[in-house]
């Protein structure tokens, strides 16, 4: 479990800002974002060092690879992300992120991955390393949830559309229709030890 409301957890997928400081992304090149058959989708592709997961050695600083990246929330609790497909290492992430009465998400993942050209099951070691990078990369979030302002002011800037963008397609599935307000804003709201320059404001109430 995670002490922050599940639309949170669905979102940060859709948040290019969080994967440089975070993630230790190298760069983002994102499409605007689209609804398809109702499904919030963007197509991006992440520049990133090369990890053991992609079967090669440490980063030098001077190699980098194209991960091309599919995300598609379903809805502020389930989202779908096919990651490298067409490479050598294809896979597809399941994160769904339920709200807790005690006020934290009880977030699940999976891996979903296509068999191999001869018909047999996908490699099992394989599927648990790229697992265990996926959930490190919920634990590297964690202290920016866990240490939220909940009371800030929204002050968007350019880069924070697809984030904008996300935010009223969950209004959709508000019972109340009230517009959620979880207001992430720059240079308040987290302490910048813990986030860098990703900062994030009040809260939205669960959905």
């Amino acid at each position: 479990t995670i002490r922050v409301a599940p639309e949170l957890v669905i979102e940060n997928g859709f948040d290019a800002a969080h994967f440089r400081p975070i993630h230790d992304v190298k760069e983002v090149r994102a499409k605007p974002p689209v609804i398809e058959r109702g499904v919030f989708t963007v197509d991006a592709t992440l520049r990133v060092g090369p990890s053991a997961w992609q079967g090669a050695g440490q980063s030098d600083e001077q190699t980098f690879l194209d991960v091309p990246l599919l995300a598609r929330a379903f809805s502020p609790n389930l989202t779908i992300t096919a990651i490298a497909m067409g490479g050598d290492h294809p896979h597809q992430v399941i994160a769904g992120a339920v709200p807790q009465p005690d006020g934290t998400s009880k977030v699940r993942l999976s891996i979903a991955m296509p068999r191999p050209a001869d018909g047999s099951p996908p490699n099992r070691e394989g599927a648990q390393l790229i697992l265990q990078f996926e959930s490190m990369g919920l634990e590297q979030d964690r202290p920016v949830w866990e240490n939220l302002t909940v009371d800030a002011t929204p002050n968007y800037i350019a880069e924070d559309a697809t984030v904008v963008a996300y935010r009223k397609f969950c209004e959709r599935f508000s019972l109340d229709r009230t517009p959620i307000n979880p207001c992430r804003s720059r240079g308040q709201g987290v302490d910048a030890g813990l986030a860098a320059d990703v900062n994030r404001g009040a809260r939205p109430r669960s959905l």
